[in-house]
Parts: structure tokens; C-alpha cells; sequence
């Protein structure tokens, strides 16, 4: 059974127009590289803004999310960019944050399956961070503080519990295959753990390689994370402590291609490295668009934001509430760049999608398109990443009903002009 917000009737049609007839004839025709080397890597560098701008366009086939609340199949919230996953068939599975469950559905919006409910038990689901379809079309849910995966077979069946190592909590995005399983994991290394001896004692962000028991198998590449700011709160005779990074910090961003190298992002410029399955990197690809400072305007924004948030923590204790929303507001300090990329992915044709920001304070951004080799198809300056990519050229982006605020998933049709 479908369900459609307000405007789903409305075929929603993005043109992404061809430029002007003002560019050169290369332009046109797409950028051209520089091409050299940088400690020992080909590097592809291209000219910080221009490319051809891709005819594309986006229809709507359906709209997933129940404004009226009378049908608890089609009701979720707290679904994330990770939380959006698809199977081999091409439906689209959601990890509802809310309800405790991975909610799927066809293309046209047809629920299919509910799996998992609240709890710390064998299929049960606490914190959820994550979810990735896998082989066997197994839904795979990550819970961050629990360091564990839970494996729903989609079909329904018994859940498979894998549980990481307690110095280590996975985060999304995580790729699960027959042989191993890729996971970005936070990590603190202490005397003879780490990738390398030098990582003693730091904290870092890491894409780590494990056996499909769970083991860890070694690590792929290595971020040092910032040093976060420690926030104290307290209500009454609670106390608590809590660890707060400054926003606009780089993050490690990864995506994988089909043969398993990886897309890798981890710092403030246009700089993409290009990884062989094992770790080793063979390209990079540069654009010379460096971070912009981050303003007075980007600060409030992020603080407006944070104000009109719920905080979900400690029941009905609302003065704690309130004082850890008031804390966390109060404390938030920030990096002073904003990074160039904001997200990547790779879709099903093996191509690299590149969000980067722009260089107005809360403007969209644009979307550079890039093949596995690292040349650059174009940019759809309209579009942006999707929350996943399905079978057939169909994509799923997460959004809100603009008259209830209610989340919704929309799934369109990418027809590429």
C-alpha cells in the first residue's frame, strides 16, 4: 500500500540545464587535468570551479512516510543518511531510530517487512547508528555502543549477532561481503594496537578490515581525530560527562567501488584518495577550490539548529534535559575552515559523486561526477547525494513533508539527459 505526502502527485522534474552558450568549446567538453605527482601518487588536479554541467532529471515515484499517523507501517523518525539502504532486488530498507526497527519497502512504496524492536538482546536493537544491506539480502545493523552488528535476513529469520572488539565502536557507512567486512571504527590505540607504532595513545578514525566473525583483520587507512572538548553537566545530584567535537572538523568520509578499491576523504581541501583493496593508494584527485573560514553567519546557523532540537536523553527527566541541551549549546566551539567536500558515494555505475560546499554560508552545494579512474564527467549543480542508490537507475532521498515536518523517503527516477 502506498503512501504519499501532499505533493506526491506532482511529477517532480529537475532540469539541469546545459551552461550558457558563454563557455569555451573545452568547457563544454569537460575539464581538463594537471597531472603530476605527490609523495609518490598520480594526482589529477583540476581547476577549482567549471566542468560541463550534466542534463539530468529527477522523477518522483514515490513518497514514503505517513503524514496522518493512522498506519504504524508507513510512521518512522530519526533516519539518518546512513540509516537508507537497499537490497539486490532494488527495495528500499529504513533503520527507524524511533521505533527501533529496519522498516522495507518496494520502489513504489509498498511496505514489505518490519524487522527488529527495542532491547540490548539477540535481535533486539539499542542505538542503532547504521544499516547496510548484505549478501543474502541480511540487513545489517550497526549499534554503536554496544560494538556490535545485527544481521536481519530480509526475508525473515533468525538474527545473527557479530560482536567487535571493545576498544572499537563502528559507525556507518559499512560494507558487508561474503569474505570481510569493512566498518569506519573509532579507536584509541594503546601500546602494541594500532595500524602503526606511532598511533600509540592517539585517537583515531579508521576504515578497518575484518574477518565475517568479526575479527579484526587490519586496518585500510588512518585519521587522527581532534582532541574533543570535555563538557560537564550537572541537574540537581546528576552529573555527567560528555565529549564534544568542534564543529566543521573534518571527518573521515569513505565510499567503495565495485572491486573493493576504496574513495577516501580526510581533511578540509578538494582531495580525494583513491585506494587499492589493500590500503595502498593509487591516485588522488584534486580540485583547487581550497576551505573557506568559517563565518559569524555558519556559527548561528549550526546554533539555531542545536536550539530547535529535541534532545532525546533520560526519559521524562526534563530538567536534565534542558541542562544538557543548554550545556551542549553553550559549549560548542568551531573548526576554522569549512571542509570542501561535504559527502561522497559511489552509485552502481561505479561513479564517484562528490558533494562539495559552496562558497556562500548556508547555500547548497554542488555535485562533481567523477568515473573510477578519476576523470571528471561533470557536475549537476541542482542535485544532490542521494541517501541511496537502488537498482534501474532509481535513488532514494531522505527529506520532510514541508507542512508537518514529518521524515519521508522519496524515490525518484535518475534520467541522465
Amino acid at each position: 500500500m502506498k503512501r504519499y505526502g501532499n505533493a506526491a502527485l506532482i511529477t517532480l522534474s529537475i532540469a539541469v540545464l546545459a551552461s550558457a552558450c558563454s563557455g569555451t568549446e573545452a568547457e563544454s567538453r569537460g575539464l581538463e587535468s594537471h597531472r603530476d605527482t605527490v609523495d609518490g601518487v598520480p594526482r589529477l588536479l583540476y581547476p577549482g570551479t567549471g566542468g560541463q554541467t550534466l542534463a539530468w532529471r529527477m522523477d518522483t515515484l514515490a513518497v514514503i512516510g505517513d503524514i496522518l499517523g493512522d498506519d504504524p507501517d508507513y510512521q518512522f523518525d530519526q533516519v539518518t543518511p546512513g540509516g537508507v539502504t537497499s537490497d539486490a532486488a532494488g527495495n528500499v530498507w529504513l533503520l527507524d531510530g524511533t521505533g527501533h526497527r529496519v522498516l522495507g519497502y518496494s520502489p513504489d512504496g509498498t511496505f514489505i517487512a518490519s524487522h527488529g524492536r527495542k532491547g540490548s538482546g539477540p535481535g533486539e536493537i539499542n542505538m542503532p547508528f547504521g544499516v547496510v544491506a548484505g549478501p543474502g539480502d541480511t540487513l545489517w545493523v550497526t549499534e554503536m555502543m554496544s560494538g556490535r552488528l545485527t544481521g536481519y535476513p530480509a526475508g525473515g529469520g533468525e538474527p545473527r549477532v557479530i560482536t567487535f572488539d571493545a576498544s572499537a565502536a563502528p559507525a556507518p557507512p559499512l560494507v558487508v561481503r561474503e569474505d570481510r567486512i569493512l566498518a569506519a571504527m573509532r579507536f584509541t590505540f594503546g601500546p602494541g594496537q594500532g595500524p602503526r607504532p606511532q598511533d600509540e595513545g592517539q585517537r583515531l578514525a579508521v576504515v578497518a578490515r575484518y574477518t565475517p566473525d568479526g575479527t579484526l583483520q587490519d586496518t585500510l587507512y588512518a585519521m587522527p581525530l581532534p582532541e574533543p572538548d570535555v563538557v560537564q553537566v550537572e541537574s540537581g545530584n546528576r552529573r555527567m560527562m560528555m565529549l564534544s567535537t568542534p564543529r566543521f572538523s573534518p571527518i573521515l568520509r569513505w565510499a567503495v567501488f565495485s572491486d573493493g578499491s576504496l574513495a577516501v576523504v580526510d581533511d578540509d581541501r578538494y582531495s580525494i584518495h583513491i585506494l587499492n583493496p589493500d590500503g595502498t593508494e593509487r591516485l588522488r584527485i584534486e580540485r583547487d577550490a581550497p576551505p573557506r573560514a568559517t563565518t559569524e553567519a555558519d556559527k548561528q546557523a549550526v546554533l539555531e539548529e542545536m536550539r530547535s532540537q529535541e534532545v532525546r536523553t533520560f526519559g521524562t527527566d526534563r530538567a536534565m534535559v534542558a541542562e544538557i541541551q543548554r550545556r551542549q549549546i553553550e559549549s560548542t566551539t568551531f573548526a576554522a575552515t569549512i571542509p570542501r567536500i561535504e559527502s561522497i558515494a559511489i552509485d552502481p555505475q561505479d561513479r564517484l559523486w562528490v558533494l562539495a560546499s559552496s562558497d556562500e554560508p548556508g547555500a547548497d552545494g554542488r555535485v562533481d561526477l567523477y568515473d573510477r579512474d578519476g576523470a571528471l564527467l561533470g557536475t549537476l549543480p541542482n542535485l544532490k547525494l542521494p541517501a541511496a542508490f537502488l537498482r534501474n537507475g532509481l535513488a532514494a532521498y531522505l527529506g520532510k513533508d514541508e507542512d508537518t515536518d514529518v521524515q519521508q523517503v522519496t524515490v525518484v527516477r535518475l534520467i541522465e539527459g
